[in-house]
């Protein structure tokens, strides 16, 4: 898959619930699209109803944030500190062992801890090995090129347009 038009077709499901934006970039679209793909293989054929709730970046890593049978598992919270370094703090809800839903929920976590961990160092342009860019107070990861273009207003968009 080459862009989030043909994510969403081959996933339907995992885009057709209430969300309040999903934004990838196309740096780390193909860690996404894989996460997608893998969320779906550990689904099988029961979907639990599990969407995307939102996608994005914060703090220069992305944020994907999820439903599944109509709950939210977890709290979420960043903290950035003045050196642009981020502290995440994750609270997940407690729930019983036992329970198929449960364990599902513990395994789609990791999956995205994992695939969120990939992006703190993966250029949010380009997807090559990137670090911390904390430039006018807006941290984001970048490579050595990217870098460059952003400190001489030369950074292209590297989000993905509705319609590509």
């Amino acid at each position: 898959m080459k862009n989030p038009t043909q994510l969403k077709a081959r996933f339907p499901y995992q885009f057709g619930g209430h969300n309040i934006g999903i934004s990838v970039a196309r740096g780390w679209f193909p860690a996404f699209a894989q996460l997608c793909a893998d969320i779906d293989h550990l689904l099988g054929d029961d979907k639990r109803n599990f969407h995307w709730t939102q996608v994005k970046e914060k703090f220069g890593s992305a944020r994907y944030y999820w439903a599944m049978d109509r709950r939210n598992p977890y709290v979420n919270v960043s903290i950035v500190d003045a050196a642009g370094s981020v502290l995440s703090v994750v609270r997940q809800e407690q729930e019983d062992e036992s329970n198929p839903t449960s364990q599902v929920s513990r395994q789609i976590s990791a999956l995205i801890d994992q695939a969120s961990g990939a992006t703190s160092t993966s250029c949010i342009a380009c997807g090559l090995p990137g670090r911390l860019d904390n430039y006018q107070g807006y941290v984001l990861v970048l490579c050595e090129k990217h870098a460059d273009a952003r400190h001489r207003n030369k950074l292209p968009s590297f989000w993905f347009e509705e319609e590509e």
